[in-house]
Order: C-alpha cells, then sequence, then structure tokens
C-alpha cells in the first residue's frame, strides 16, 4: 500500500504558491521531537490538554495561546481556535465554521490565514482535540491532535497540525487509520480567498498512516515559508539506538532532499566530545526523497553514564543550515541486563477463537524469560480497566498477544518469533528483589521491589503491579469457553503435553466447561492504580540516574483471588508516553493458604448470585455468639457498603441501591474467626 500512495505524492510534491512550498516524508514525524504513540489522549496523558471532544455541530473551540513566538505567512500570530471539522485558523475573529463536507483550496468556507486537515470530525465518544508542546526553547513544536475522529467513511483516523518554533515550518501529520473506508480530507494551507497551497488529491486526500502506533508508517507534509531552494537537504534522523553495548557502533542518518535539483554529494560531520570526524560521501537523492547514509569509521562506544553525539550534514549551495544537525544522548550500559518479555494477550470466554491464544501462551510458557498474562474481557474473569486501557497498545483482535506493547499483534504461527525479537531488545535496566507476600490477619497481598538502572536515562518511566491466576474456573456458562475448533473445523488446536492434560479443543465441544482444561491460566486479577501506564510517581521523573529504587505498591485485597497458591506477582517497568515494557519479573506469593480454607468455622452462603435489587447473606457460626461484620468490595477492593449484626446465625439483606452492575466481594469478619470472602455479581 506504501509503494502505491508515495508515487502517487512525489509527482505533486513541490508545488509552489503564495508564500509557503511543501514536500512530503514517509516513515517518520517532524525531527522526531514527538516519539509518544499516536491517539495520545487515550493514554489519558494529563500532559495533552483537550480543547474539543464529541460534537454533532460544525463549531469552533475556545481561543488558544501558541507557547512561542510564530509566524504565519511572514506576520506574528499568537492565538489560534480550532473547528470542528478539521480547520486551524489564527483569523480569531472568523465566525462561520467550515462544513463537514471538504472541498478544494482555496475556499470561501475557510477563513483567510488557516492550516486545513478539513474533515476531521470528533463524532465518536472517545474523539478528541488535544495539544501539547514538544522540544526544547528555540525550536519546539505545538502539536494540535485530531484524534480518533472520523475522516469521510473512515470510522477512526488521527492526524494532527504541528506549529514549529524558529523555522516557523509547518507540519500536518497523517498518523493512524482504519483500514474501511474512503477518506474525505482536504490538506493545506490557505492564505486567503484566492490563495492556497495544498495537495492537489484534496478533497479526498489518500492515508497512509495503518494501525502502527509509532511513526514508522507515518507520512507528514511540511509546508515551509518563502520560495523553495535549488539545493537544500535537511537532516531527519539520526540512526543511532538509545542504549548501546561497549564497542564499535555505525554512524547513520537520513536526510531528506527538500530542493529542486538532486543531491550528489553530502559532507557528514560527527563529533561524541573528543574531536570531529569529517566524511565526504557521493550520493543521487532525488528532489522529495528521502537517503540514508552511514558512516565508514565507526564511534569505538565505552561504558559511560551517558554520551552526546553531534551529527551534521551539509551539501553543496545549501544555504539554510538551520535544519542541518541532530544531537543525540545515548547510554553506553556498563550491564546489560537479561530482557524478561510479558506477553498481554486479549481474550474472553465468549470468544471462539481465543483457545488459540490460551494454547500459544502455554506453548511460550516453554520459554525461561517468557511472562504470560491474560486480560479478560466481557466475562467473569475481566478486570475492567485492565481490559479497556491494554487494547490501545494491542490490535483490537481476539485473540491478540502484544509483546512488551511494542511489537503490536501477534498470533499463534508467529509468537516464538516475536518473543524472541523482544527480547534480544537491550534494556537499561531490570527488577531485582521482587516480594510477594500474603498478610492473613489484613487479608492484603503486599508486593515490593527493586529496579536496577545502568545509565542516566532520559523519559518517564513507572512501575506497574499485576496479581495473574492460574486454574481459575467457575460453573455458570458465562464461565465455560466458547470454541470454534469443535469437531476439528478449523484444525487441531491443543496444549502441550504434560499441560493441562493436553486438552485438544478440536475434539471438544462448544462452549467448554474449563473443569475439562484444568481451568483458566495467566488471568490478570487486579492492575495497581487501574492504571497501564503504572503507578505514579514510581519512579524519578525527567532523568532516572544510574542506580537501584525500591518501590512498595499499595496493598492488595486479597479476596480478588480465588486461590493464592496458584498466584504470582508481576512487576513491570513502563514507559508513561509509549506504554512500553521495558522489563518485567514475577515471583510467587510468600505465605500462601488456600483463602476459603483459612475459613473453616464460619459457613456463609449469598443468595440470589447474581442479584438484582438485594441480596441475602447467611452466616452460621456453629452456635456461637458474635457480632458480624459484613463489608461489601467493589472490584478495586473499596468499601461501598458496611454492616455490623450481633448473631450466632441469620439472614443480612443487603441493598444494591446505588450500586453499578459488576462484581464485588462479600468479606465477613467474627471475632476469634478467619474472615470469609465470596464473591457477587450484580446484574439488573
Amino acid at each position: 500500500m506504501k509503494t502505491v500512495i508515495l508515487s502517487t505524492f512525489l509527482f505533486f510534491a513541490f508545488l509552489a504558491s503564495g508564500q509557503y512550498y511543501y514536500s512530503t516524508v514517509t516513515g517518520s514525524s517532524p525531527k522526531n521531537i514527538n516519539k509518544e504513540r499516536v491517539n495520545p489522549y487515550q493514554n489519558t496523558d494529563p500532559d495533552w490538554i483537550p480543547i474539543m471532544s464529541t460534537t454533532v455541530n460544525p463549531s469552533w473551540s475556545a481561543l488558544q495561546t501558541i507557547p512561542f513566538t510564530f509566524e504565519f505567512n511572514g506576520i506574528a500570530v499568537n492565538n489560534y481556535k480550532v473547528s470542528s471539522t478539521g480547520v486551524l485558523t489564527f483569523n480569531t475573529n472568523a465566525i462561520a465554521v467550515p462544513g463537514g463536507n471538504p472541498s478544494a483550496l482555496p475556499s470561501s468556507s475557510i477563513p483567510d490565514n488557516s492550516i486545513c486537515t478539513w474533515g476531521m470530525r470528533p463524532t465518536h465518544s472517545n474523539s478528541v482535540i488535544v495539544v501539547k508542546t514538544f522540544g526544547l526553547p528555540g525550536s519546539r513544536q505545538l502539536w494540535v491532535t485530531f484524534s480518533f475522529c472520523s475522516n469521510g467513511s473512515i470510522d477512526y483516523s488521527t492526524w494532527s497540525i504541528v506549529l514549529e518554533e524558529g523555522s516557523n515550518n509547518i507540519y500536518i501529520v497523517d498518523q493512524w487509520n482504519q483500514d474501511q473506508g474512503s477518506p474525505a480530507l482536504t490538506v493545506g494551507v490557505q492564505i486567503n480567498s484566492t490563495t492556497a497551497i495544498s495537495d492537489p488529491l484534496s478533497p479526498s486526500v489518500i492515508t497512509t498512516a495503518g494501525y502502527d502506533f509509532t511513526s514508522s508508517d507515518d507520512l507528514y507534509y511540511r509546508f515551509a515559508p518563502g520560495i523553495q531552494p535549488t539545493a537544500e537537504v535537511e537532516l531527519i534522523d539520526f540512526n543511532l539506538p538509545q542504549y548501546l553495548t561497549p564497542g564499535n557502533t555505525s554512524i547513520q542518518g537520513t536526510v531528506h532532499n527538500i530542493g529542486t535539483e538532486p543531491i550528489t554529494s553530502l559532507t557528514v560531520t560527527w563529533n561524541n566530545g573528543n574531536g570531529s570526524v569529517i566524511e565526504n560521501l557521493s550520493v543521487n537523492i532525488a528532489p522529495n526523497t528521502t537517503h540514508t547514509f552511514t558512516c565508514s569509521n565507526q564511534w569505538n562506544a565505552t561504558a559511560s553514564i551517558e554520551s552526546i553525539l553531534n551529527l551534521s550534514v551539509t551539501t553543496s549551495g545549501d544555504l539554510n543550515l538551520t535544519n542541518n544537525n541532530y544531537q543525540k544522548s545515548v547510554s553506553v550500559l556498563s550491564v546489560v541486563p537479561a530482557k524478561y518479555v510479558v506477553g498481554e494477550e486479549i481474550t474472553g470466554s465468549w470468544c471462539g477463537w481465543c483457545p488459540r491464544g490460551s494454547v500459544g501462551m502455554a506453548n511460550l510458557d516453554q520459554e525461561p524469560n517468557f511472562i504470560g498474562i491474560a486480560v479478560h474481557g466481557s466475562d467473569p474473569m475481566s478486570v475492567s480497566a485492565y481490559d479497556e486501557k491494554v487494547k490501545f497498545y494491542i490490535e483490537n483482535a481476539y485473540p491478540g498477544i502484544g509483546f512488551d506493547r511494542a511489537n503490536e499483534d501477534a498470533f499463534t504461527s508467529n509468537l516464538l518469533t516475536e518473543y524472541n525479537i523482544r527480547k534480544a531488545h537491550i534494556t537499561p535496566c531490570e527488577v531485582k528483589n521482587l516480594i510477594a507476600s500474603f498478610n492473613s490477619g489484613d487479608n492484603e497481598i503486599i508486593v515490593s521491589g527493586d529496579t536496577e538502572w545502568y545509565g542516566n536515562i532520559h523519559g518517564e518511566y513507572r512501575l506497574s503491579c499485576v496479581l495473574v491466576e492460574d486454574d481459575v474456573m467457575g460453573t455458570t456458562q458465562a464461565w465455560f469457553q466458547s470454541n470454534a475448533y469443535t469437531n476439528a473445523g478449523n484444525g487441531s488446536i491443543a496444549f502441550p503435553a504434560g499441560v493441562n492434560n493436553g486438552f485438544d479443543f478440536s475434539t471438544a465441544p462448544s462452549p467448554v466447561n474449563p473443569a475439562s482444561f484444568g481451568g483458566y491460566d495467566h488471568v490478570a486479577r487486579y492492575l495497581s492504580s487501574d492504571e497501564v501506564l503504572g503507578d505514579p510517581n514510581s519512579l524519578p521523573s525527567g532523568t532516572i540516574p544510574m542506580g537501584i529504587y525500591s518501590y512498595t505498591f499499595d496493598p492488595i485485597y486479597a479476596g480478588l483471588i480465588n486461590d493464592i497458591n496458584k498466584v504470582h506477582a508481576v512487576m513491570m517497568i513502563v514507559d508513561k508516553y509509549t506504554g512500553e515494557v521495558i522489563n518485567a519479573q514475577k515471583t510467587n506469593i510468600l505465605g500462601s493458604a488456600n483463602i476459603d480454607e483459612m475459613a473453616k468455622n464460619i459457613e456463609l452462603n449469598i443468595f440470589p448470585n447474581p442479584a438484582q435489587d438485594y441480596f441475602t447473606v447467611l452466616v452460621d457460626l456453629k452456635d456461637v455468639t458474635s457480632d458480624v461484620s459484613i463489608i461489601l468490595r467493589d472490584a478495586c477492593g473499596n468499601e461501598v457498603t458496611a454492616v455490623i449484626s450481633s448473631q450466632e446465625k441469620g439472614n443480612i439483606t443487603i441493598s444494591t441501591e446505588g450500586l453499578a452492575n459488576g462484581i464485588y466481594f462479600v468479606q465477613v469478619f467474627a471475632d476469634g474467626y478467619e474472615n470469609k470472602t465470596r464473591k457477587i455479581a450484580i446484574q439488573r
């Protein structure tokens, strides 16, 4: 698909009109300053500021302020506003709002001094227009992102308008699109009703980016002020990994020819603080194409906390040197720790294809550095916050298995390949001294551990804890596994020998009682802070200096699980902005004992279950009179109702008024007795 689209763009890439000229670049974002995943507000990142959400009728946002000096068409502008139809205008007095059906530019429907991704519409419940500033003073970028918006008949599409400090460049970035549907989009800059420069395919601009949440399949338009020069090269990337092992490393960069003539020679200079290395390279770079070069001289990287490398590129006749330099911070690690790979599977008992995921995860369990987590949705094992948020990082297909939220989506045919790719990934840190202990008195699980960092690492990282349980099962139909493989209709799908008795779904009925295969494994039962991006303030912000950092998670209510002997705790190091799992570790629970077996002295029954308007708790203390305390907790362990009754046995009725549908836990205490916990569903 990309090859076809790129060839289409080449013939119009350097049309010039008015005071701007433009070119296009594929496979990156402008200057690579914004390294975050697309659809940013799905991260619930507070650094992104929403300025408009779901709208039915075309409307303008409130007035916004540009956080740096910026010129549009040679005139300084301070404020802008955005329409719900994808237009950013500096004409803050404009009243009429462009409609939702775009047309070619120039258009009388567009205010003077405007930038268009005309046709983007925030029509969904999760659509939003958000803004954020990236970079350092002098070269900052203001991103205005239309996230999860409609684009023609494409249900979900994400594009951004970017203003750049210093250069006064305008970028329009195609970031993410569903495959279905036809776009209806006008992309360009309109100076007034007679002067504009735009993609000639407007109002039906072809979308390039697909499902990839990184910039590797993005396309961006670069609208530069002035007249297009004959010779100009732009250094758009310094292709050096963030983490390195000691030894010789190749110096690579990617340049873009934004002049009108081919580039035949490059002068490349790089410096790591110990003097400059200069090379002259013969090349043949056509206008509006990119080229990746490799220097013949290598950098002999030695272990250090941090190295700052500078790379610059020039060509004969290039008079604009503001876009010819790139600086990169690299950590040459003193120790390269073992990489543990987290595989998160989105699954559900209702999903007939999900036995494939269960079997695939069981096969990966043979790999010593694999940590599997099955994130159930819309069944009795669901942790709703985990289910809702992790699907932002794994393509929404069941079963989908994402590795470290970096390898986007994988099925059983290539799971081992995807695992090995991530296992070979160089990581700057590791989880050590992970301990999870059960406190029977408080009925809580305490998880703590250390992380060690082997360099000064820039970024925003957090720690996340997940409890994972094996052999989970229930007796009602909601627990039964739907099975698309019954009667060998879709091939054999069997657990490996010695796992779940080698159960083969192709010889089983549909649905399958989980008791037949020993219950569900890898089941996520708890997610710390209800947040896939980890606990806020669990690691230093901005830069993590080399060293060891300890952290203890909030106590976890043990009533969330069935059998503590079959649970382990997973501690993950997560990149806040990309969601990537940098490293992880898992451990069993110390002081294990089955929760239900600990409370033999209390007989407890609950009915009806599921409950509607009320439910009754039947308590029997075997002829001993004691105060009985009953606490109703939600799925996160929060107390929602408390009742105290003095009795030896009897019925206690509890109203469900004001409680949302979902899974709750009834916890019973009595003097001199261990507590007892039962699960109940409220379903109206």
